[in-house]
């Protein structure tokens, strides 16, 4: 599971990196608020869901579905959704089958979880990135260091 919200956590600051590359290319400002709602709003190449977590979802959401925001429910509805899309192409397709084909293909339509987390998983990974050396030349990685008023330790 933690290499799964590793994965989701790169590919969701590699997005963010992309962004206000383009930002910047285009002469805006780098808005870390703006681009990390834009970012979230964007389709996900997986749902980042282990399978046994998936199938939960499917078969009830109980406390996983069970968040303030609702964040949580629209993953499940979604999920349920490109199962039964699957299903319908698939006739003959079991529910856990549906499932771990629907994870090893299918994209997710978002990003799971609220801008404040949003913005907390790209901080950590500039933070990281900047540490290891990674990117340190990049003026994106370095506008949003600068808007995230991170400082190399």
């Amino acid at each position: 599971m933690k290499t799964l919200t590793a994965q989701r956590n790169r590919a969701f600051a590699d997005l963010c990196l992309r962004m206000a590359d383009a930002d910047l290319r285009h002469g805006r400002l780098v808005n870390v608020g703006v681009i990390v709602r834009r970012a979230i709003y964007t389709p996900a190449a997986g749902y980042y869901l282990s399978y046994n977590r998936a199938l939960r979802l499917i078969y009830g959401c109980s406390d996983i579905c069970r968040d303030e925001d609702g964040i949580g429910l629209q993953r499940a509805e979604a999920l349920r959704r490109a199962v039964d899309k699957y299903r319908a192409r698939h006739p003959q397709a079991s529910i856990p089958r549906a499932v771990a084909d629907v994870l090893a293909v299918n994209g997710a339509p978002r990003y799971y979880f609220r801008p404040e987390q949003g913005r907390r998983i790209l901080a950590d990974e500039v933070r990281r990135r900047l540490r290891d050396g990674q990117l340190s030349g990049t003026p994106a990685l370095l506008a949003l260091a600068f808007a995230l008023r991170l400082r190399r330790s």
